[in-house]
């Protein structure tokens, strides 16, 4: 999806999908992980293949189909900052499809209320049989995880991004510090054995890569510019951040961390390299 987009990245969408240390060493093998990290590049193919390019429509159908249910099925969690980053996507394509103005602009809200109605429907019906993970009680367990795993008998290998309760203004206050923890840490300092010292060197890495680009070069008018220009790249940016918040409010142990992150740091990372593409074609085309 990300190549047929950007033919010219394909290099690096390689690198930031296949390479990246702790997706390929926590993406392989027979766990969860790999699993639910193949669902979300599955239901994104096929999603983009139904609403994006509208063909084959029942082979992708069955594939968006089968996928979501496995996702669901492990980690249904997933499916919660998925299913928010496909209706983002499915609102700035459809927005942009409408060549009026007027109507473009009148139709941004009532596809806002469609999108969120329907989403919040659907995930109701989704989560209702799935105990911890509902909706009504997937913040409760958030916060008993994340006490939880800061527990002593976990050997020291946690961080704390604070207190907080299930009430989702507590969680929004902590958003910042969670997508932090998730995308970045441990820091270098905070590395307690070799893994997560390698991980602690890819997130470093990563943090300059970010902080350089987002706020040096694009800084937050450039970012928005570019969100708006390009619905694959809303929807990349937006759920990696979804994801990263989720990951890093309900989790304080380094060591679930760095595996429960994986689906996030491809999408982050492609988002990078698509800014930083529409950032250098700008540069040349000034005089």
């Amino acid at each position: 999806v990300f190549v047929e987009q950007f033919p010219e990245l394909q290099e690096k969408m390689a690198f930031a999908i296949l390479f990246i240390p702790s997706v390929f060493f926590w993406g392989s093998g027979i766990l969860k992980d790999p699993i639910t990290l193949s669902g979300v590049g599955w239901v994104t193919y096929s999603f983009y293949g139904i609403v994006m390019k509208r063909g084959l429509l029942i082979s992708n159908l069955i594939t968006l189909i089968l996928s979501g249910y496995i996702i669901l099925s492990i980690k249904p969690y997933i499916i919660y900052a998925l299913f928010t980053g496909i209706s983002i996507w499915s609102f700035s394509h459809f927005q942009k499809s409408i060549r009026n103005k007027l109507l473009n602009v009148l139709s941004g809200p009532i596809l806002i209320v469609l999108i969120a109605t329907g989403g919040y429907i659907l995930l109701t019906a989704l989560g209702k049989d799935r105990g911890k993970f509902s909706i009504d009680n997937i913040l409760e367990y958030a916060v008993i995880v994340q006490q939880d795993l800061k527990k002593d008998y976990y050997g020291g290998n946690t961080f704390d991004i604070g207190d907080f309760d299930a009430s989702a203004s507590s969680m929004l206050s902590k958003a910042p510090l969670a997508i932090n923890a998730a995308l970045f840490r441990p820091y270098l300092w905070e590395a307690r054995n070799p893994v997560m010292l390698l991980s602690a060197l890819e997130g470093t890495c990563l943090f300059i890569f970010a902080v350089y680009l987002l706020v040096y070069k694009l800084k937050i008018t450039g970012c928005l510019r570019y969100l708006n220009r390009t619905p694959l790249l809303l929807f990349a940016f937006s759920f990696s951040l979804f994801f990263s918040f989720a990951v890093g409010i309900s989790t304080s142990n380094f060591g679930s961390l760095v595996r429960y992150r994986i689906p996030a740091i491809p999408f982050f990372l492609a988002s990078l390299f698509i800014f930083d593409y529409y950032n250098k074609k700008q540069l040349n085309q000034e005089p």
